[in-house]
């Protein structure tokens, strides 16, 4: 008996966030439908809007018995998807180019759309961060521990680090943990009781609806997952140098015109021994270093030029590339400066702003699938899946991985401590000068010192002599007297 009140028990809970699913895509279909007709025609207001969406969750939850199957629910998902999804409706959407109507990611920007996923994202806003750095709106985070630790997108935060809490709350954080091939930061703020992201190991699949938790109740984007889980190769970075091996390092043999290395004043006969604090004993190590940067990562190398070191920044360029598709993805707004060499994302078509990675992807469920770590394209944008996440939380919070201070940071220090060095220097020459003049004084008053007590003697010896002259007539004076 109690097993089949479980398997019943089960099969409620099922059929639940089946209706679920379906209220909030037949929701989305209504206001992305609508839209898709006349993009001046939707003039509902918001109270409408809600009242519209309202209706059509009652109606589902009138009929819970009898839920769609799931031939039609793949229906509906495909009609719903033939409505927004631009590689899907690819002919649609450039009909509506052409007739000036809105195109798919952007009908799904619209405010009727967002409203429609205000559910599936109210359980993970409290779990969504707002990220500043030096006082400006720099990604989104999530938080993954309720004593104050926050993960985010490590490359969009630099300078001084607040987070703002869904309560409206700033507070300091640091970082202490990054780590380079996901582009992802540990945060630790001062804080107890904070409401962590619930994880969802299961990889959304192509067609599956998604959305981005922001600072209000509604998503900051939604979307849909394009394909599978992959990869993300990285452009490799030029830095426009032909080398060959040289006495500790890599020999510069040849600069190419207006490449980083040319406009960072690298010459022939360079020797380049170290790239970012990583030392290179050879050319090919130097090419290995250089190869896992991309395209406008700026450089710090330590160079020997004519037995002398020096260090020069250079910022890597790329080969020639498409201007075209670059000009295409742009179009859809700022890309994210980091938006490559992941060895695996998930990838879909919400549209975001940079400074709106960082934060929670979630799946119908409310359950975070991925955290946003890049927006690369018009329509194309990407996440870290939550199972490769959750492996790597204990290691960015144990410290292990805390970054090491900028390269400008120890020539900053290096520079103070050396003009530190020769302000002690001069204060010791000044110092020993003083102390030779005291010296030579105090030779010079030695001398007069003795000169003046070898006179001294010289009088005493005299006056004694002069005395004992004295006792002698004295005497001599006497026995005169007496005879």
């Amino acid at each position: 008996m109690s097993k089949r009140i479980s398997f019943a028990t089960k099969r409620i809970a099922t059929g639940r966030i089946a209706i679920r699913r379906i209220v909030v895509a037949v929701a989305a279909l209504l206001a992305v439908a609508t839209l898709s007709v006349d993009a001046g025609a939707w003039q509902l207001t918001p109270e409408q809007r809600e009242e519209l969406r309202k209706k059509v969750e009652d109606q589902l939850k009138e009929k819970p018995k009898t839920p769609l199957s799931g031939e039609q629910m793949k229906k509906l998902m495909e009609q719903l998807r033939e409505k927004t999804d631009p590689q899907i409706g690819s002919r649609r959407e450039t009909s509506s180019r052409r007739s000036g109507g809105s195109t798919g990611p952007f009908r799904k920007m619209n405010t009727a759309v967002l409203a429609a996923f205000r559910d599936v994202v109210s359980p993970i806003r409290s779990s969504t961060v707002t990220v500043l750095a030096d006082g400006k709106d720099a990604s989104l985070g999530a938080i993954v521990g309720e004593s104050g630790w926050i993960l985010t997108k490590s490359s969009e935060i630099k300078g001084k680090i607040t987070c703002r809490l869904s309560d409206g709350r700033e507070l300091a954080a640091r970082v202490i943990g990054v780590h380079d091939d996901t582009d992802l930061a540990m945060l630790k703020i001062d804080a107890k009781g904070l409401p962590a992201v619930a994880w969802e190991m299961e990889k959304p699949q192509v067609g599956d609806w998604v959305a981005t938790s922001g600072a209000s109740d509604v998503p900051a984007s939604v979307g849909v997952v394009g394909v599978l889980p992959r990869g993300v190769v990285a452009p490799r970075g030029i830095l426009g140098i032909g080398l060959e091996q040289g006495d500790g390092g890599a020999l510069v043999r040849e600069v190419m015109p207006n490449s980083g290395a040319s406009k960072a004043g690298m010459k022939v006969g360079d020797t380049v021994l170290s790239v970012n604090g990583k030392i290179a004993k050879t050319h090919e190590e130097l090419i290995a270093i250089v190869a896992r940067y991309a395209p406008g990562d700026t450089l710090t190398l330590v160079v020997r030029r004519d037995g002398k070191e020096i260090t020069v920044k250079a910022t890597l360029g790329s080969r020639p590339t498409d201007g075209r598709s670059n000009l295409q993805n742009m179009m859809g707004g700022p890309l994210s400066g980091r938006r490559s060499n992941f060895a695996e994302i998930i990838q879909h078509d919400s549209v975001l702003r940079p400074n709106q990675c960082g934060g929670p992807l979630v799946n119908l469920d409310g359950k975070v699938v991925g955290i946003n770590i890049a927006r690369a394209g018009r329509v194309e944008s990407y996440a870290i899946p939550a199972a490769v996440i959750t492996t790597l939380i204990a290691d960015l919070q144990s410290g292990r991985l805390m970054p090491p201070p900028p390269i400008a940071e120890y020539e900053k220090e290096l520079a103070e401590a050396l003009a530190s060095l020769r302000k002690s220097e001069a204060s010791v020459r000044e110092a020993k000068e003083k102390l030779d003049k005291v010296v030579d004084d105090a030779q010079e008053a030695l001398k007069d010192v003795e000169s003046a007590r070898k006179a001294t003697q010289k009088a005493v010896e005299n006056a004694q002599a002069a005395l004992e002259k004295a006792k002698a007539d004295a005497e001599a004076a006497r026995n005169a007297a007496g005879e």
